[in-house]
């Protein structure tokens, strides 16, 4: 092992894929205490890797250094000369890739499967089973609480015992970034990564008009490049009193969503974002399934079939009147 120092876990996916797997990051650096961790990812993925604390470095998951891991026949080079344990993650072609850094002399390669099975438990908790698994690391002498995943009800808005803790956000609330008004601060982003995921623009800006007739709130709306994309999304909220943030940054956002005290939004990777940050969480779920896929945290998870938005309003009122 001389001179091999680091842990290189490759993860490629989105942001919310990242942040559901940091259970398993967390457990591959207390398994390999001795190595300097690294992650390569999506550009969302590193900057979870950073936010984590758990990596000392992250690089692009499409470096094109690491090409060699992907092809056959490449010269690999000094590629993995510092390299002591290696851990792919993947739908398909970890094997491939574990098994080329074993070829080059990695002492220790593994790879985790991350297509979830139905039934069996929410996909942290089986990325850290498979993983934990891989690299024949022992949970019960870990002390990461893992004993289940249950969808949590409309309503309830608790951290229940046994959900798996994330590392805490390497991020500090950040109150500027919300504008100076008297009110509950409320986060909305009504976009997805896919538009089957996205509850309508107008509902949700329904929702926040009802609920500001409840309760004095501080309104942001939440539009990444996509939602720019769609002036809808901005149109539906025009008669709606609140402030937009456009494309801001994942550390700016993480800040921000950890100086509210409400998010609502659709199955998307903010909304884990926000979750994380430890803000309370209403998500809309559909056609997903929630008991695989909701953001861990203090989460209450709505399905959209059905869903009016007087009764988001209703749910978020319920939440601000709980966290009050």
């Amino acid at each position: 092992m001389n001179g091999r120092r680091k842990c290189l876990v490759l993860r490629p996916g989105a942001l919310g894929d990242a942040i559901l797997t940091l259970p398993a990051f967390e457990l591959l650096r207390r398994e390999f205490d001795w190595l300097q961790m690294e992650l390569a990812s999506s550009p969302a993925g590193c900057r979870v890797g950073q936010l984590s604390g758990i990596f000392a470095q992250t690089r692009p998951y499409e470096s094109p250094d690491l090409a060699a891991l992907f092809v056959d026949g490449l010269d690999r080079g000094g590629l993995f000369e510092d390299v002591g344990a290696l851990v792919a993650f993947g739908a398909g072609g970890a094997g491939e890739i574990a098994e080329r850094a074993r070829d080059a002399g990695v002492p220790a390669t593994a790879s985790v499967d991350t297509w979830p099975e139905a039934g069996r438990g929410h996909v942290t908790q089986q990325l850290l089973e498979r993983t934990a698994e891989a690299v024949s690391a022992d949970l019960k002498a870990l002390p990461l609480e893992m004993p289940g995943l249950a969808p949590l009800p409309a309503g309830d808005y608790s951290r229940p015992e046994g959900l798996p803790a994330l590392p805490p956000m390497a991020v500090a609330p950040d109150e500027r970034a919300w504008a100076s008004r008297p009110g509950r601060r409320v986060a909305v982003a009504p976009g997805s990564g896919s538009i089957e995921k996205c509850w309508p623009a107008a509902n949700f800006a329904e929702a926040c008009r009802l609920l500001a007739a409840e309760h004095r709130v501080n309104l942001m709306l939440v539009l990444g490049p996509a939602e720019l994309e769609h002036p809808d999304i901005r149109e539906a909220f025009r008669a709606t009193d609140c402030t937009v943030s456009e494309c801001w940054s994942i550390p700016d956002l993480a800040a921000t969503f950890a100086a509210c005290e409400l998010y609502l939004g659709n199955d998307s990777g903010l909304s884990h974002l926000a979750a994380w940050a430890g803000t309370q969480v209403l998500a809309v779920f559909g056609p997903t399934d929630p008991g695989l896929w909701a953001p861990v945290g203090h989460v209450s998870a709505l399905d959209m079939r059905g869903l009016a938005p007087a009764d988001l309003a209703a749910a978020a009122s319920e939440a601000l009147d709980w966290s009050g």
